[in-house]
């Protein structure tokens, strides 16, 4: 989305694999025999996967919300979506050079050890880049949103303080729907606003740090 020059920033990326070398073999080793010998390894993946939620450092109550978003998954999907996915990353591209030259803020974020990384080479581009912060969170960490919610909530919150004051827009005239904000979805299926939806109507800097301290409120809230 950044790459492609129709967003502007800023964003937070969270744990990221830029390029094959970011994603973990095992992973890949799964989708790619899937696609050679029919779903059965996805679906063997897809019935672990549970363990790894109930040994997530989080609340039981979410832990059970895992649970319940891990079941909605089919075999057939994952593969189809890990399949386009994992051709995406190896195309012939520099993802970290490209994000470091968009000159858009961003910040990635990773823990220690846990899913997605970036090599040597990424990382030194992206540190070198001024737009770019990167986050390390210790430990290790495989789900970030469920198991450093505190963190991820912090990185949101400077993002979003730090957002450019574009100054507020208007809704075109005939939608129907609800006024946007410029880090939300967009509606694209309302009744007279055409195919791109509302415009979005960009908050100033007084109504960002109160966006900012809601998500970090709503995150502590979660912990406790």
């Amino acid at each position: 989305m950044v790459l492609s020059g129709l967003f502007q920033g800023p964003v937070v990326l969270l744990g990221i694999s830029p390029t094959t070398a970011d994603e973990a073999r095992f992973f890949r080793g799964v989708v790619r025999a899937a696609e050679r010998v029919g779903v059965w390894p996805m679906a063997i993946l897809l019935r672990l996967m549970p363990l790894m939620a109930r040994s997530a450092k989080t609340t039981e109550v979410h832990k059970q919300e895992l649970l319940e978003d891990i079941k909605m998954n089919t075999a057939r999907d994952a593969v189809r979506v890990s399949s386009e996915y994992l051709d995406y990353i190896a195309a012939d591209r520099d993802p970290a050079a490209e994000l470091s030259a968009s000159g858009h803020p961003a910040w990635v974020v990773h823990a220690e050890k846990g899913d997605g990384g970036l090599t040597d080479d990424e990382r030194a581009t992206l540190e070198a880049a001024p737009t770019v912060t990167l986050v390390t969170i210790p430990g290790a960490v495989f789900l970030l949103p469920d198991e450093a919610p505190q963190q991820i909530a912090e990185v949101i919150a400077t993002a979003v303080a730090q957002a450019p004051n574009r100054g507020p827009r208007t809704q075109r005239r005939g939608c129907r729907g609800p006024r946007v904000q410029n880090f939300s979805w967009a509606p694209s299926d309302l009744k007279g606003c055409g195919s791109r939806g509302p415009r979005a109507l960009v908050p100033d800097r007084a109504e960002r740090k109160e966006v900012a301290k809601d998500v970090v409120a709503s995150s502590k809230a979660g912990q406790r």
